[in-house]
């Protein structure tokens, strides 16, 4: 039995070592495999191999990247430099900061992504995509026009941007800063002050256009000062009407002006004095409107024959208002009264009437007769006429009786002669109708009828 299990003789000893070491070796993984599948081990023991073995190989596969960046002895831009053996690429002009040990493109470069490499920055009106692209100690951005330019408020000089100098800054008319032209500044010679145009207005921001009349404003800068302008604001001055109708928020001349729009004669719109009745006038609007008053032959007038001066209440009003007749000839209209206790004369009935600033009435045509005796239908008329060479002619009882009389006297009216004949029609307020009225004109009195044209 010894001897069976011995080992024979004539093998070497080397190959039997072997032979153990392997027959250890199979033992042991057939022992590892036992143990992972072994249908009586638990799944814990299963977990905590597999947990080490996972864990084993994820430290493993750090420490070789570790390794690797060990081994790396170059960093680009923006990368740490920090480390000793650690340098900023060749080629790319890349230096390692010493504030904050990262590698940077020097003063006046840019890094260029798609060379890799630092730039040189660009200068005014130079193609870019983005602002370190410029000259940046400069002033300079990238604008979106794509090329380098001066921020908003500043301009270009030798030096770099320089800040434009604001409203009310002082200047200096051919010197540098620069007002800011930008916002529509000039240097003005007189004060030395950045100021705007006499055509616009600082409103806090920049130089706005002046609003002219009826124009909308805010504030009375807003307006055309110049011109006479103000802002009507609520509570402000009383309205003018010169010549539309006042409101609020808009530019209006003060009381007693009105607005005068350029013509080729006048080639400044302004507000202007307005004047009153009877005074010399180039414009409507000059007339307040509010007397309805008009310019009328460079005078300021009521339209005649449609209004009429009232000293009494100080304005045009219209014929019938006053207690007046308005007749309507066949050529024109006339504003007409009667003037009692006139004596039954032409130079009567004419003294009666220009005493008051009217005329004696001057009816052509027999119809003008018709129209006179139909506005005063319960009167008669008595008429004296007198030619131009001062000759006077008398056409008694015209109506409502002698129409005839009338038509004999004027048979030639409408000759040239005729039409210099100024007419004293005086009208008879009670009379006998079967009557005819022959008495003394001397003597006799009748209301004389005035006109004014």
């Amino acid at each position: 039995m010894a001897s069976v299990l011995s080992t024979p003789s004539n093998v070497p000893l080397l190959v039997q070592s072997l032979q153990t070491t392997i027959t250890t070796e199979r033992s042991h993984s057939k022992r590892f495999y036992t143990f992972i599948h072994y249908e009586h081990s638990t799944h814990l023991r299963r977990f905590i191999i597999l947990f080490f073995i996972i864990t084993f190989v994820s430290l493993s596969f750090a420490w070789l990247i570790a390794g690797l960046v060990r081994l790396r002895q170059t960093a680009s831009y923006l990368e740490s430099c920090a480390a000793k053996k650690v340098q900023c690429a060749a080629g790319t002009d890349l230096v390692c900061s010493l504030s904050s040990s990262i590698c940077l493109c020097p003063e006046q470069t840019f890094w260029d992504n798609k060379k890799q490499k630092c730039l040189t920055v660009k200068t005014i009106n130079t193609a870019c995509s983005k602002n370190e692209q410029c000259d940046t100690t400069k002033g300079l951005i990238c604008h979106t026009n794509g090329t380098c330019q001066c921020s908003q408020n500043t301009y270009y000089t030798s030096t770099g941007c320089v800040t434009y100098l604001l409203f009310g800054v002082s200047c200096l008319p051919s010197g540098t800063p620069l007002c800011n032209t930008q916002l529509g500044l000039t240097c003005d010679t007189a004060t030395q002050t950045c100021i705007c145009s006499s055509s616009t207005y600082w409103s806090y921001a920049r130089c706005e256009p002046l609003s002219t009349y009826s124009s909308y404003c805010d504030q009375n800068i807003s307006c055309n000062t110049q011109a006479g302008l103000f802002c009507r604001l609520p509570g402000s001055n009383l309205s003018c009407d010169c010549p539309l109708p006042s409101k609020l928020y808009t530019c209006d001349c003060y009381e007693g002006k009105t607005w005068i729009t350029a013509t080729s004669i006048n080639g400044t719109s302004a507000c202007m004095d307005q004047v009153s009745y009877n005074n010399n006038c180039t414009y409507d609007s000059q007339c307040p409107p509010t007397l309805n008053l008009a310019c009328i032959g460079g005078i300021c007038d009521c339209n005649l024959p449609y209004w009429y001066w009232s000293w009494t209440s100080n304005k045009c009003l219209p014929c019938e208002s006053l207690g007046y007749t308005l007749i309507q000839y066949s050529s024109q209209r006339v504003c007409t009264q009667l003037i009692s206790s006139s004596l039954m004369t032409y130079t009567a009935s004419k003294s009666a009437c220009t005493t008051l600033g009217w005329s004696l009435i001057s009816p052509m045509f027999a119809s003008d007769i018709s129209v006179i005796a139909t506005a005063y239908p319960t009167y008669r008329l008595w008429v004296n006429m007198e030619t131009s060479l001062g000759n006077s002619v008398y056409a008694n009882n015209i109506f409502p009786n002698n129409q005839s009389n009338w038509n004999t006297s004027v048979s030639r009216s409408l000759t040239a002669v005729y039409s210099t004949y100024i007419y004293a029609l005086q009208i008879i307020p009670s009379y006998n109708k079967t009557t005819l009225f022959e008495g003394d004109t001397n003597l006799d009195r009748g209301h004389a009828l005035c006109a004014i044209y």
